[in-house]
């Protein structure tokens, strides 16, 4: 025969309901800082360089080598692909 298992409500205490609840708090808390941790260690995606309306020539004075995203010699911490130092696109901000 199987032993079914019932909940007495009497059984109920105040302290077991406060000490399930704790254990399931802190099982989330660990559950979201484990989550959060594994994000921080990812490198963000690149996006493609058509995506951006990359171009090889600079547009005006705005270029590449001047962008606050510009990785020296030929990179970019948005854009994937090689960059040229004298290309623009559209997510171009200037070193302040």
């Amino acid at each position: 025969m199987k032993s079914t298992r019932s909940i007495d409500p009497s059984a109920m205490t105040r302290r077991a309901v406060f000490r399930r609840a704790t254990l399931v708090a802190g099982g989330a808390a660990l559950t979201v800082a484990g989550l959060g941790a594994g994000l921080a260690g990812a490198a963000p995606a690149k996006v493609k360089q058509s995506s951006v309306s990359y171009q090889t020539t600079p547009k005006g004075r705005s270029r590449c080598e001047i962008c606050a995203k510009w990785v020296a010699p030929n990179a970019c911490q948005t854009v994937e692909g090689v960059i040229s130092p004298t290309g623009w696109c559209n997510v171009f901000a200037p070193r302040m």
